[in-house]
């Protein structure tokens, strides 16, 4: 009992806010950590999306290539 009026006590002087600013502090660093760490994962999602487009669009190009007839060359005789 006489901690809960310490406590008290003490919130009334303004040292009690330390815990609960601290509190708020992790809470927002942990906040800001997993929305970096999702914006991290979405930009490795899209640059290997996008590899994978620039890889699909090599092999359509290379294949979509008109083939050249080879010419033959006259040999004189």
């Amino acid at each position: 009992m006489a901690e809960k009026k310490k406590r008290g006590f003490m919130s009334w002087l303004g040292f009690g806010r330390k815990k609960e600013d601290e509190q708020q502090a992790e809470k927002t660093r942990l906040a800001a950590e997993a929305e970096a760490k999702a914006q991290a994962e979405e930009a490795a999602r899209l640059a290997a999306e996008a590899e994978a487009k620039h890889k699909l669009k090599k092999q359509l190009a290379w294949r979509q290539k008109p083939k050249q007839k080879r010419k033959l060359k006259k040999q004189p005789v």
